[in-house]
C-alpha cells in the first residue's frame, strides 16, 4: 500500500481505504486529522498526507504481527 492509495470519501469529512479498516476523519474544530483503524484507538495528524502515511506504517505494523493481510 502506497500512500497515494486510492482513498474513497464515505461522508464528509470521512474517508475510508477500501479493503480495510482504515478511516481518517477530520475534525473541523482543531483542523486536525484522526486517523483510526477497526473502530477503536485512532493516531491525530496535523495534514492529511501524514494520516495517510500513518496508515501505510500501521498497516506495515499490523501485517508482521499477522493481524492483517
Amino acid at each position: 500500500m502506497a500512500p497515494n492509495t486510492l482513498w474513497t470519501a464515505v461522508s464528509p469529512g470521512v474517508m475510508e481505504l477500501p479493503t480495510t479498516k482504515f478511516r481518517i476523519t477530520y475534525r473541523r474544530e482543531t483542523g486536525s486529522y484522526t486517523l483510526t483503524w477497526d473502530g477503536g484507538g485512532g493516531m491525530v495528524f496535523g495534514d492529511l498526507q501524514s494520516a495517510k502515511e500513518g496508515a501505510v506504517r500501521w498497516m506495515a505494523d499490523l501485517i508482521e504481527m499477522g493481524i492483517e493481510v
